[in-house]
């Protein structure tokens, strides 16, 4: 066979049979409704940009951001900091760990088994409920 039975000219298309262009419109309403919700926010903030404006503000950032440079290399401070980093990185660890665990727990718990007796299915359909609580938190 040869390349060009494949082809077809644009008289030899049939339109009707063509899949149709997927809408976009849910896209839209979602965007929309982000922008909204994003609005609602500022408006519902207590936001006083006048402040911004007023005759000592400036001079107020520029010592906030100067305060910054030149950085804090003093040893005492960065032996802190390098401490409350660790403790930070262990505090992940160990959240992690724990929710590694419990979400175990919880899906033994969930899982349906063969032999559901009274009791089983109350804490099987407990526990479903706990994960779809904390899904949709």
């Amino acid at each position: 066979m040869s390349a060009k039975s494949f082809t077809k000219t644009p008289a030899q298309v049939d339109v009707a049979n063509m899949p149709q262009r997927p809408q976009r419109s849910g896209i839209r309403w979602l965007l929309l409704l982000l922008a909204l919700l994003i609005f609602a926010s500022f408006v519902t903030l207590d936001l006083q940009f006048g402040e911004f404006l007023e005759p000592g503000a400036s001079a107020k950032m520029q010592e906030f951001v100067g305060g910054f440079f030149p950085p804090v290399t003093e040893k005492d401070f960065l032996l802190r900091l390098g401490q409350a980093g660790l403790e930070t990185i262990a505090m992940s660890l160990i959240g992690t760990a724990l929710a590694a665990v419990l979400s175990i727990a919880l899906a033994v718990a969930a899982a349906k088994s063969k032999h559901q007796t009274g009791l089983r299915q109350l804490l099987r359909t407990t526990t479903r409920l706990i994960l779809i609580t904390m899904r949709s938190i």
